[in-house]
């Protein structure tokens, strides 16, 4: 009798164990994985549609200067020229086994776009989304996120789908072998941490987002403008604390940035580069250049105010950051693109998930929903364990590109 007590206790409690494991396992890893597959037919049936010339389908971009770049950082010198510091510092490498030549480097960073960084972001972009509305927002986002590219089109005039086909939807995919897709992609996951930073204050969030954040402004130094987010979230969220973590942790990405524009021939005009708010061309640029060639500029004024206020019936927190995440980089980069090149959409790469989080958000206006949608509970989460040791490991990482642009001679 005692026995079969102790079989029945043990029975028990493993089955309480399983039932609380289950989830896991079949939420959110099986829709995710399920998006993930029609991501890869996305890629495919790009592959198969745009025109492109073996890997290369897109002359434009910042690509081929980086990847010389990162031959010259690869023999021992600063670059020339060259306003980013990361991808010169992490395709140094790949120099020395493809050769300084970006087409035979280039099919190497499509494969650690397409492989790495775009099943990461399909889960950052659901993380982020999640922390805002619940699971159905995160499902929601990841959703759109795997098949805007493709969708958007039917949104263009006739004359304007083989642009955006062959030029625009395989850099936003990750087939290029430019900054702007692994620099949207380090947003994507350093919003995801900072919006859990929002929501429970711990310093490794907050050591995690400026590190990321760090390396978006390291391969755009434009994307320093999300800050302006950033900023408001803290502010209104009053973490002090986790200020002064975020800027801690972001200093030595800020510091490298300004010693390797210092020290490199030719970036010395870059250093006291102050940005030029040009409200007038940013706003024609909607009102007159996307109106041409898209559906409904009211539709693309409505969603970013609309996804604001819906946001905001959840966390005003939340609803700064994004918000000032997508105003930030529309008003200080449209200026400097073009509709008719399609650059205008490459230089907006890093929004596209702050306008997606906020699209995906629309539902939380609807009386009840943020209730009913409400975000994840805080809990112990991922990387809770050694939380001191994790942040200053992270310091030390982000010192060491620092150290490499001041030891690389000119």
């Amino acid at each position: 009798m005692r026995n079969a007590a102790v079989v029945g206790a043990v029975r028990g409690r493993s089955h309480d164990l399983v039932s609380r494991l289950r989830p896991l396992f079949v939420e959110p890893w099986v829709p995710l994985a399920v998006l993930g597959l029609v991501q890869a037919l996305v890629v495919v049936a790009t592959v198969v549609r745009a025109k492109h010339d073996s890997w290369l389908f897109s002359a434009g971009g910042d690509g081929p200067s980086l990847y010389a770049a990162a031959a010259r950082v690869g023999n021992g010198h600063l670059p020339r020229g060259t306003s980013g510091w990361v991808e010169p510092l992490l395709a140094a490498p790949l120099t020395w086994i493809a050769g300084p030549s970006y087409r035979s480097g280039l099919p190497f960073l499509v494969l650690v776009n397409l492989l790495v960084l775009l099943p990461v972001g399909l889960l950052a972009i659901y993380g982020a989304g999640a922390r805002i509305g619940g699971r159905v927002v995160g499902y929601l986002a990841a959703t759109v996120w795997v098949l805007a590219p493709v969708l958007s089109t039917f949104l263009f005039v006739a004359s304007y789908h083989q642009r955006w086909t062959d030029l625009v939807v395989p850099e936003a995919i990750g087939l290029a072998g430019g900054t702007a897709f692994p620099s949207m992609v380090a947003l994507t996951c350093a919003s995801y941490f900072f919006l859990r930073l929002l929501d429970e204050g711990h310093d490794l969030d907050a050591a995690l987002a400026a590190v990321l954040t760090g390396l978006a402004i390291g391969l755009r130094p434009s994307t320093a403008v999300v800050l302006v987010g950033v900023a408001l979230g803290l502010l209104v969220a009053r973490r002090w604390r986790g200020a002064l973590v975020f800027a801690g942790a972001l200093v030595p990405a800020l510091l490298t940035l300004v010693v390797w524009r210092w020290r490199g021939p030719g970036h010395a005009s870059l250093l006291f580069a102050v940005p030029h708010v040009d409200w007038d061309l940013a706003g024609h640029r909607l009102n007159a250049d996307i109106r041409e060639v898209f559906w409904s500029r009211r539709l693309l004024q409505f969603i970013p105010f609309a996804g604001v206020i819906a946001i905001a019936r959840v966390s005003w927190t939340k609803a700064l950051f994004v918000g000032g995440w997508l105003a930030g980089i529309y008003i200080l980069q449209s200026p400097h693109g073009t509709v008719g090149s399609t650059s205008i959409w490459r230089v907006l790469t890093p929004a596209w998930p702050a306008f997606l989080l906020l699209l995906c958000s629309l539902p939380l206006l609807f009386p009840g929903w943020p209730a009913r949608l409400r975000a994840i509970p805080a809990g112990p989460g991922l990387l809770r364990r050694g939380s001191r040791a994790l942040v200053a490991a992270l310091g030390l990482v982000a010192l060491a590109p620092l150290v490499v642009a001041l030891v690389l001679p000119r």
